[in-house]
């Protein structure tokens, strides 16, 4: 028995190890998931994957490319949509949504900024569009989609009507994302079922808050989902988070703010700052006094005695010469001149610029200057410029500039005369200067800001494509010793032509057809160039251009986004068709006098006048202009005696009325004219906005099918309504406005009944635009019987851009904003704490009204993950004015030094800095490490308390700052055996400075972040480098220059490969330990995402790449997702080390089969004997 039980205990001592190898070895067959954004929960970027290596990668094949679908309704989805393909398990859960998308906001398709994720033989991405796919890993089939319903902006005002999706995770045994609107959802992943939804996270943010998006998954912990918006950098105001809700109830648990709610408050964060790099400064972010309205009540009335009107129109002409003089500013250092003299004339544009400022000053601040002298002052100047610069060749745009500042000053001279009394003294003077708007330089209204629709920006962006290349041309051409005078001049008219345009869609103020004949001068000499030379890179590079223009030119704008523009110039479009109708019919009947030419010829005027006006406003009286054309058509109408000339003459003047009474409604009754018959039209107007909003109601009660008396009940009352609005519009045409506030009582009544007598979300929402219709109505009509002194103080509330609307909202705080986190959260399982970076202040508001370090921006943060509480914080940008913090990725690392291990947390940002701090106390490890070229114009990074409190972005304007605020770090790290792999680009900006922009609930005097070579003369756009670091001791082991910018595509390493993707599309694989370029992957569109590798259904490793979108030089597609993989025939070489285990299977197999012969010999001669 001895013997049995020794020899069978030998037999499984030997089979254990055999067991083992084959259970190992069944796990590599099963491959390798790529389950979360960066790999795994700390966002190392790094898969342990030995299938796919730097070996081999020359053997990858393109196995099948994914074109992901257009925009919505064209294959994308319906909102809320999931759509099951068939031939697959599961089940349709379509929720159908609100039946179709209803973004406000053009955009670029910036493609898939997803990593793909590869769990069990599925590939999961999402668009930008919120669509989520399930592709087949092997084979590309579509298993299920999910299109999130974001389609409706109804009760989400906090929403910026953003879409976008930067990330997507897997956990829970589910697929989650993170939808636009801030809803998150928990997908199953075989059928694409929503088993989890948490709507509405960016909703209700307590204090000053602005608008936010989100594009982020959320992570878990604990049972715990932790999310954040994305926010807009600060550009949209909102006020960065982090919250946590209860995976099961969807309950907030906990939510923790990174700025103050409202400012003003002398130790904000005070109990948190020893808890980092910072110490305590009183009131940070600023003071943030109210002005007492009665303060504004005065200073409006003061305004009132010399006329609001006339101060609103000087205004308007003074932006208006500010705004040239700041275009004259731009060109003239591009004049051949010596720098003497283009010193000379700066010195004299600084002495306009300045006494504009007084001259604007003077208007909404009075103290008796005389405004005409003051002008003079500014007129004397022009004249000095207009002697130094008529002598000398190629001015000549500059001169049209300056006349066209003259034009300015001398219509502000005969506003002026005309309010003193003076009535025609300077135009006589000086001539007629732009009754209608004309005259005024072409090239914006200068009263307004004009913010670029995504069309202009797309625009812009082919041309500064096309701008690029030609610098590359011409830097090339230098290498080569091929560039002459002749391609020099080439070049530069090339270079004036591509201004212009640049000039024109800047303004807001062009005709595309204007723009196609600058791009055909372009092409012309693009033909030129391809004639005097025969390298066959520079023809490449000529060969771009000219693609480049053909798509600049087969591009067609889009008509007016604005509902209200779109409905204005239909209503004109029809007026002037019957214009032409007139014409011809007069012209039939022989009735072409002189009289009726010359009333014709005025008609038309107008007609243009108003549609060019309503495309691009300058502030001229359209009612006044409609009214003229109504004037005019009575005159033909007593002239001419034809019944059908008359029929077409009603037809007109019904447009014209239509025209009228929408504009009078969307115009708030501020026509510019004050008389009895303006305040009736705007009356008018608003009752046919009740009419149509009546009508509105009809059409959806009916298509909800109601029956029996209810519905007749209901259509009593609407019956009611209509008659009473019948009975108004007859009061106000008689002129009799006496019962008119009786009549709209009653009519408010009745609509209270309907808002009662039906529960229905839709129809109580156009009862609520009834209902602000009837209260605009009242409030018109009360401010007619109060008199035009109390009229202006009424209407404060409407008028948006208005001096309290400027005082009011600054003055309490409201251009606080920014730190969204806009990262990845790497999460410590061991300690349950979580860390993230959140992004700068509002990066357009003054940095001096602001001052103080701006807890908590541009920083890294640790909290709990279970109670929110923080641990430690590290400012990395103290009072960032530049937009440098750190995003896209946090990541949580085991560093090692000798013979030590430490948990570190690294971030790189677009300071161009790399931080490496201790996981535990946040404090730097090292000393943060410096990438890329020299900074330009920076400070305050890494600078703590040493920092410039109160700097401003106004010290900076039209300054070269490198790095800009889309340079430098501004892609996703990745750390793998000890190293930090890290790539930073070099992108150069600026700043300019607006007026008045629309922020928040006011204004706010701002600065633009600015790019290219319009802006400052040393532009610098394009390579990028690849840092690999040592993170034992932060020195640099080696670098890999990219001719091209890296910009969001994440760096991931596997396999002994680094890859990092291009904004031309193309994908660098460089070896891990010396930087070398082992291949590179062309996929066609913008590289705006890290690359992943997975396992498909058999096992075998796959390279995931995805891109599209808006490339540097104007590549557009929805985005695509292409799958590498080894050859069915490959055979993988293999170390030693990698071939012992299956030997040593082998090996055990063998001596576990002689063991069980040995036991069964041994059983047998125990019972033989």
């Amino acid at each position: 028995m001895k013997i049995i039980n020794l020899a069978t205990l030998f037999m499984l001592l030997l089979l254990i190890p055999s067991i083992s190898i084959f259970q190992v070895t069944a796990q590599m067959d099963e491959g390798i998931n790529w389950e979360h954004p960066a790999f795994d929960r700390t966002n190392t970027g790094f898969s342990p994957q030995t299938q796919i290596t730097k070996d081999n990668i020359q053997d990858l094949e393109l196995q099948w490319t994914f074109q992901v679908p257009g925009y919505w309704g064209s294959g994308a989805g319906i909102p809320g949509e999931v759509i099951l393909v068939e031939g697959h398990a599961g089940h349709d859960h379509s929720a159908h949504g609100q039946g179709g998308f209803n973004f406000e906001i053009p955009h670029v398709p910036t493609g898939v900024q997803t990593v793909p994720l590869v769990v069990n033989g599925i590939v999961y991405i999402a668009s930008e569009f919120n669509v989520l796919f399930a592709l087949n890993a092997e084979t590309s089939e579509q298993i299920w989609r999910f299109a999130a319903p974001i389609g409706s902006f109804d009760d989400k005002d906090w929403w910026a009507r953003v879409y976008a999706q930067h990330s997507i995770d897997y956990f829970d045994d589910k697929v989650w994302m993170q939808a636009s609107d801030c809803t998150i959802y928990g997908l199953e992943p075989m059928t694409g079922e929503v088993l989890v939804t948490i709507p509405d996270t960016c909703k209700d943010i307590p204090g000053n808050t602005g608008i936010y998006w989100g594009s982020f998954a959320p992570i878990e912990y604990n049972n715990l989902i932790i999310t954040r918006p994305t926010g807009g950098g600060g550009f949209t105001g909102e006020r960065g988070f982090i919250s946590a809700y209860d995976k099961d109830s969807g309950e907030l648990v906990w939510r923790w703010l990174t700025i103050p709610p409202t400012g003003n408050e002398e130790n904000w964060a005070a109990d948190l700052v020893s808890k980092g790099n910072l110490d305590n400064y009183p009131w940070d972010w600023g003071k943030c006094e109210k002005v007492e309205h009665a303060e504004h009540g005065e200073e409006d009335e003061g305004h009132g005695e010399h006329g609001d009107d006339h101060n609103a129109e000087l205004l308007a002409i003074m932006a208006e010469i500010e705004a040239n003089v700041h275009e004259f500013e731009e060109q003239a250092p591009r004049l051949p001149l010596n720098m003497g003299m283009v010193d000379e004339i700066l010195n004299i544009v600084s002495e306009i610029e300045a006494h504009v400022g007084d001259v604007t000053h003077e208007i909404e601040h009075p103290h008796g200057g005389d405004l005409i002298e003051m002008m003079h002052v500014v007129e004397e100047h022009v004249h000095e410029l207009e002697e130094m610069l008529g002598p000398i060749s190629g001015t000549e745009e500059l001169l049209a500039i300056l006349a066209n500042i003259e034009s300015g000053i001398a219509e502000f001279e005969e506003h002026e005369a005309e309010e003193h009394g003076e009535h025609g003294k300077h135009g006589e003077e000086h001539g007629e200067h732009g009754k209608h708007g004309e005259g005024h330089g072409g090239h914006g209204d200068g009263a307004e800001i004009n913010y670029l629709t995504a069309e202009e920006l797309r625009l812009l962006a082919m041309v500064t494509g096309i701008t690029v290349n030609i610098h590359d041309f011409e830097e090339k051409a230098t290498e080569l010793g091929v560039a002459n005078d002749e391609t020099t001049e080439i070049i530069h008219e090339i270079e004036e032509r591509l201004d212009d345009v640049t000039r024109d869609i800047q303004s807001n103020f062009f005709a595309k057809e204007r723009l196609d004949e600058l791009m055909h001068e372009v092409e012309e000499h693009i033909h030129e160039l391809e004639e005097s030379v025969s390298d066959e890179g520079l023809l490449a590079i000529l060969a771009n251009i000219e693609s480049g223009i053909e798509e600049f030119e087969a591009f067609e704008l889009a008509g007016p986004e604005d509902a209200r523009t779109r409905e204005l110039l239909a209503i004109m479009t029809v007026v002037d068709e019957h214009v032409h109708e007139l014409e011809e019919k007069l012209a039939e009947l022989g009735l072409e006098s002189d009289e009726i030419t010359e009333i014709l010829h005025v008609i038309e005027e107008n007609v243009g006048d108003v549609k060019h006006q309503v495309e691009h406003p300058h502030g001229a009286d359209l009612l006044g202009l409609m009214h003229e054309v109504e004037e005019h058509l009575h005159e033909l109408e007593e002239i001419v005696s034809d019944e059908e000339v008359h029929v077409i003459i009603e037809e007109l003047e019904q447009g014209v009325h239509e025209f009228e009474e929408r504009f009078a409604v969307d115009d708030g009754g501020h026509g510019g004219h004050g008389e009895e018959g303006d305040h009736d039209g705007s009356l008018l107007g608003i009752i046919a906005e009740i009419e149509h909003g009546i009508g509105e109601y009809q059409e959806v009660l009916s298509g909800l099918g109601l029956g029996g008396g209810h519905y007749h009940e209901i259509m009593e009352i609407i019956h009611v309504i209509e008659e009473h609005i019948h009975e108004m519009e007859g009061e106000i045409e008689a002129g009799h406005h006496d019962h008119l506030m009786e009549i709209l009582h009653e009519i408010e009544e009745h609509v209270h009944e309907l808002e009662e007598s039906i529960s229905n979300d839709e129809l109580h929402a156009i009862i609520g635009e009834i209902e602000h219709a009837i209260h605009e109505f009242e409030e018109h009509e009360a401010d007619e019987h109060a008199g035009h002194g109390e009229e202006d103080e009424g209407h404060d509330d409407h008028a948006g851009h208005g001096h309290d609307d400027h005082a009011e909202g600054l003055h309490d705080c409201n251009w606080i904003g920014g730190g969204s986190v806009w990262t990845l959260i790497a999460l410590d399982e061991d300690t349950g704490d979580i860390f993230f970076t959140t992004n700068a202040p509002t990066p357009d508001v003054p940095g001096d009204m602001r001052p103080g370090p701006n807890l908590f921006t541009s920083s890294v943060i640790s909290l709990n993950a279970n109670t929110g509480e923080m641990n430690w914080y590290y400012q990395i940008v103290t009072h960032d004015v530049y937009y440098h913090e750190s995003r896209w990725t946090t990541i949580l690392a085991e560093i090692e030094s000798g013979d030590s291990t430490q948990k570190a947390v690294i971030v790189g940002a677009k300071t161009n800095l790399v931080h490496v701090l201790d996981a535990t106390t946040g404090k730097p490890i090292y000393e943060s490490i410096r990438v890329g070229p020299p900074a330009v114009n920076t400070m305050n990074a890494d600078m703590g308390n040493d920092a410039n409190m109160e700097l401003s972005q106004g010290d900076l304007i039209r300054e070269q700052v490198c790095p800009g605020f889309q340079g430098g770090i501004d892609a996703a790290p990745a750390f793998a055996h000890n190293t930090i792999y890290v790539v930073t680009q070099t992108f150069c900006t600026s700043f300019i400075a607006e007026s008045g922009a629309p922020y928040k609930d006011g204004e706010a005097d701002i600065f633009h972040h600015v790019a290219g070579p319009i802006y400052f003369d040393s532009f610098h756009v394009g390579n990028s480098s690849l840092y690999a670091i040592d993170a034992s001791n932060g020195r640099v082991k080696w670098v890999y220059e990219m001719e091209n910018r890296n910009q969001y595509g994440a760096v991931t390493t596997s396999g002994g490969i680094v890859f990092v993707p291009d904004r031309m599309g193309m994908i660098h694989a460089v070896d891990e330990e010396t930087g070398e370029l082992l291949r590179i992957f062309t996929t066609g569109g913008l590289g705006g995402a890290g690359v992943s590798i997975g396992s498909n259904a058999r096992g075998e490793a796959t390279l995931f790449i995805v891109s599209g979108g808006a490339g540097e030089f104007g590549q557009r597609t929805t985005g695509v997702l292409q799958a590498w993989t080894l050859p069915e025939d490959h055979v993988t070489e293999t170390s030693s080390s990698e071939t012992t285990p299956d030997a040593l299977a082998l090996v055990s197999l063998g001596i576990a089969v002689l063991a069980i012969g040995f036991s069964v010999y041994v059983t047998r001669k125990n019972r033989s004997n």
